[in-house]
């Protein structure tokens, strides 16, 4: 017996020996840089924000360049941290001032040169660019050499674009819109809603509308990206709020607590209503981003407290030249969404019997749910939805 275990024994070490030999070049000095990143358990790189490269849906990191990054990191057995630059210059800038570790970035060769930096990793020979190491990280280099072929980084080109889409799409079985108008019932998960209500100090039917419009009432709902239950909870989000999401209970208790977290976030808007369609927006396309379309607004001398002004330059942090812009801290975003996203809820807490006065302060005047509501509204899509036909409060459908 132990004659047969020798052989695989022997051939265990022979695999973990390879594997080290892979992992360290055969140079010490080559080594050293490399054996340093791994130790530390992460590899920083620098990109810049982009559809193609670096963003930020549903609590998803995106892009190729990102996507190929990440693959590295895990062949070394490494965690992944990201850094932003606004211009190739900025991030050749931070990988010469030891920032970064990795421009992962297509950077145009004669810009490497002149910079003095060292061409390594993702590269296209055609149109002349590559990511780029410094010169005293020659170990680095050399993995990301042998690491690097075009056909993974077409295969992995392809899976990210398929993973692209994959965040917009949520399985649900959509329940009414309004189960009964005349008695001002809006789902069975009213009485969650109050209770909600009371941590967040929103109007409970803006609970509801939101809940519709990311699950359609839908406790089972789950994107592809990993969000669950009535409210959309991320995983990452529902740790962090301490909750269940599978639980109806908790997860409406869970975003209701998000929202308070909002408000305090955003308590710089004084004007309640304003403050709630910010409040939305956070939700939906997270805070960083709000922040950056609000420093846009006020550079072109806009009102960066009032959401008409502010859901303009939302839009505009899908175009270069925005998302870009030194103010912005977080880079692209589908900002059609996000804007669409406050719209949608905003008339959906109306049809509900809501006022715009929904602001966690100020009075409220409710009214008949089932007057004054539009008879039917169009779904737009939300951050995983796409539309769908639905019945307001005052279709036939509720009165048959």
């Amino acid at each position: 017996m132990l004659l047969m275990l020798f052989p695989l024994l022997l051939l265990s070490c022979t695999d973990k020996a390879d594997k080290q030999k892979g992992m360290f070049p055969n140079t010490p000095e080559a080594a050293e840089d490399l054996r340093a990143i791994i130790e530390s358990g992460e590899v920083v790189i620098g990109t810049i924000s982009g559809p193609d490269s670096y963003f930020e849906l549903a609590g998803e990191a995106l892009g190729t360049q990102y996507a190929l990054a990440h693959n590295f990191a895990e062949s070394q057995g490494v965690g992944l941290r990201v850094e932003l630059a606004h211009s190739e210059e900025e991030l050749c800038q931070l990988l010469t001032d030891g920032i970064v570790d990795l421009a992962a970035y297509p950077i145009p060769s004669a810009m490497i040169q002149k910079r003095g930096l060292v061409a390594t990793g993702a590269s296209n020979d055609s149109l002349k660019v590559s990511w780029a190491v410094r010169k005293d990280m020659p170990g680095l280099a050399d993995a990301l050499k042998a690491w690097y072929s075009p056909e993974l980084e077409k295969r992995i080109s392809q899976s990210e674009h398929e993973r692209e889409e994959a965040p917009r799409e949520v399985t649900f079985s959509a329940r009414p819109e309004y189960l009964s108008p005349s008695e001002g019932i809006i789902s069975s998960y009213d009485e969650l809603f109050r209770r909600g209500a009371l941590t967040s100090g929103y109007d409970w039917r803006l609970l509801a509308a939101i809940s519709y419009t990311e699950s359609g009432f839908d406790p089972e709902a789950v994107s592809r990206a990993g969000a669950r239950g009535l409210m959309q909870l991320m995983p990452s989000t529902a740790r962090m709020l301490g909750v269940d999401p599978t639980i109806p209970e908790q997860n409406i208790a869970g975003a209701a607590r998000l929202l308070k977290m909002l408000q305090k976030e955003f308590a710089d808007i004084s004007n309640p209503v304003e403050r709630a369609k910010f409040v939305l927006a956070a939700y939906n396309g997270g805070g960083g981003h709000v922040r950056d379309a609000m420093a846009l607004a006020s550079k072109y001398g806009r009102d960066p407290m009032l959401w008409s002004d502010v859901s303009e330059f939302i839009l505009n942090l899908s175009d270069p030249q925005y998302y870009r812009d030194p103010v912005v801290k977080h880079g692209y975003m589908l900002g059609r969404e996000t804007a669409n996203y406050v719209t949608t809820v905003a008339a959906r807490y109306i049809a509900y019997g809501g006022t715009m006065n929904f602001g966690p302060s100020g009075p409220r005047q409710p009214r008949d749910p089932g007057t004054n509501a539009p008879p039917s509204m169009q779904r737009q899509n939300n951050r995983y939805t796409q539309g769908t036909e639905i019945a307001g409060p005052d279709d036939p459908v509720f009165n048959e």
